[in-house]
Order: C-alpha cells, then structure tokens, then sequence
C-alpha cells in the first residue's frame, strides 16, 4: 500500500509540469448529492496574464523529460511503479483527475456523479470525449478495463488493491466469481453505474488513479500485449497520445485533439528520455 500511494503522489506532482489552467471545481471529496463540473473552487481567482514572449513560448513547445530508465509496462492496468503511472497520467485519464497543483482531485472523464443515500452506489455522468483514433470514450470502456483489472488470470499487480472497494471484487480476484459479477455496470454510453462493497466517502479519489483508466477492448483484444507497442494500437483518452516509442530510448507523444479538454493542454510534445 505504500508503494500505491507513493505512486499517487508521484504522479500528481509529475502532473503539475504539463497540466494547465482551465477550471478548478471545488473539491469533490464530501459530497451525497450530484456534483457537477464547473463549480468554481472557493477563493479562486484568475490566472495571470501570460506576458511570456514569443521566443519562450516557442521553447517551451517540446519538453524533455529524462526517466532513466524503460517502465516495465505502459499498460495502465498492469502498472505499479512511477515510471509507468506517469505515462499513465498522462495518456489516460478516469472518471476524475487529479487537480495540477496537488490539492485534491476533479472530474476527468465523468462531468457529474450521484451516491446513493447508503452510500454504496455510485453513478457517473460520462463527458463527450474521444479516443486517440477519434472514437468516443463510452461507459463500457470503463467496464471492460475494471473488469479485466480484477481478472485472474490478468494477474494486475493491484487487482487486489482497486478491486476491493468494488461489489464482488476480491471475490472475483479470488476466484470464486466471474470478472462479469463485478459491480459496475453501463447503464448506457455515458452513465455508468459503480457499486462499492462498502460505504468509500473517497472513492472519486480512488477513481483518478491511473489503474481505473478505461480501455479499449477491440485493440487489446486484437493485439494481445502487443497492443502497447504502436501508436495505431496503443489507444489512449488522455491529454496526450503516442507519437513514437523507441524502448530504452523515448517515449514521445503529442496532444489528443479529442480529449475534452484539448483547448487547455500544452505543451505541443513531451519526450520522455
């Protein structure tokens, strides 16, 4: 467990170099009734003016980010180490994000949610997004990746850690029940409906780490663990998506014009060294 949020913290701090402005709503982290994007965080104020001359702003285009070393996977379910949760951060997003100066988290993917009044279930508001190849971000996305995540025969390194908190999940892990037992559900292309084991006030902070990411199933179904290695396979629904991966050379990619929030991203490349 210290080596998950250890992990977090990594990411969120990663996430302040090339995360931008945009809204800042108010923190999600006590709330029952719908909560919906937008809200404005109390005290806010606007960003200054940005007075960076065209020169800056040319260099700041490409950032160069040195990792030293190859991740071990950049597949967001499969992940446990920082290397490979700042990729994840950062081409994928959940149904929340992590807010870019560390504070909490925000809506990502999901635009508002309801908990029910015993608190065990919890249901999104999906935003319209699209893939890397421009097809749209959906709720079963979410499925397909949550419950490949507690799959046993997937073997995740935190199927045991995420999948507790949903119905069903350690027993899945367990193997006593199939991944299709696990409590989430798409009720249609944009609501998806998540039922907790228990009463978790924190989950929309859960629901921003990196292993709750949606996923693709036709391009991981279709190219195995292969599916990380090129940019037509390695679909993301991040900020970010692959331009090119070189394994112990870089990992370089650009924005997703069909993220949600395109307008807000920057900068233009980030190489990862």
């Amino acid at each position: 467990m210290k080596k998950l949020l250890a992990m977090m913290l990594a990411s969120v701090i990663l996430l302040g170099v090339t995360s931008c402005g945009g809204n800042n709503p108010a923190d999600t982290t006590e709330t029952q009734a719908p909560v919906t994007a937008g809200e404005s965080a109390e005290g806010a104020t606007d960003a200054p003016e940005d007075t960076a001359t065209e020169e800056t702003a040319a260099e700041g285009d490409i950032l160069n980010i040195s990792l030293a070393t190859t991740p071990e996977t950049i597949d967001p379910n499969l992940g446990s180490a920082l290397d490979s949760g700042n990729y994840a951060n950062h081409l994928f997003e959940g149904l929340m994000r992590y807010k870019w100066d560390g504070t909490g988290v925000e809506f990502g993917m999901a635009e508002s949610y309801e908990v029910s009044d015993d608190g065990l279930v919890w249901t999104f508001k999906l935003r319209d997004s699209q893939w890397s190849d421009g097809q749209p971000v959906k709720a079963q996305d979410f499925v397909f990746s949550w419950q490949r995540l507690v799959d046993p025969e997937v073997a995740a390194p935190y199927n045991m850690d995420m999948g507790k908190y949903i119905n069903n999940g350690a027993a899945i892990v367990e193997g006593t029940l199939p991944k299709e037992e696990l409590g989430v559900k798409a009720v249609d292309d944009k609501t998806l409906e998540v039922t907790l084991q228990n009463p978790t006030p924190y989950f929309d902070q859960l629901a921003a780490f990196a292993t709750f990411s949606p996923l693709r199933q036709d391009t991981i179904e279709a190219n195995g663990d292969n599916w990380t290695k090129t940019p037509e396979t390695y679909l993301s629904n991040g900020p970010f998506k692959m331009l090119s991966y070189t394994p112990d050379d870089r990992f370089e990619c650009v924005p997703n014009p069909g993220y949600w929030d395109a307008a807000s991203v920057k900068p233009a490349q980030i190489n990862w060294l």
